[in-house]
């Protein structure tokens, strides 16, 4: 992640440009864990609500990913909380979850 404190240093001022790199690297990175989480629990073949839950284990261990990527620090890389961090493009990576999720589970219990 790229530090998006400007350049003058104290002014409290983020790098519009920084964040933008930081923001697409945050949905790069929750769109990994929610692949290939969505490949493990279809593989395993859990189905049901329990998948749905583990959905959302998989978007709070993305936040915790990028949270100690930052050493903890969140403010200085992108300007909002944990929470709306765990929130953000939550519907669009429910979509590739369901999606991957589907194919796994068919292609290994469906189709042996």
């Amino acid at each position: 992640m790229n530090a998006a404190a400007s350049a003058a240093a104290g002014t409290g001022k983020l790098d519009p440009v920084a964040l933008q790199h930081n923001a697409r690297l945050l949905l790069l990175v929750k769109a990994i864990i929610t692949i290939a989480g969505a490949v493990v629990v279809g593989i395993l073949g859990v189905t049901g609500w329990l998948g749905f839950a583990i959905y959302a284990a998989l978007q709070a261990l993305s936040v915790i990913v990028v949270s100690s990527k930052a050493g903890g620090k969140l403010k200085e890389f992108v300007p909002s909380t944990a929470l709306s961090l765990w929130s953000s493009s939550l519907l669009d990576q429910l979509v590739t979850y369901i999606m991957f999720w589907a194919l796994a589970f068919s292609l290994v219990h469906i189709y042996n």
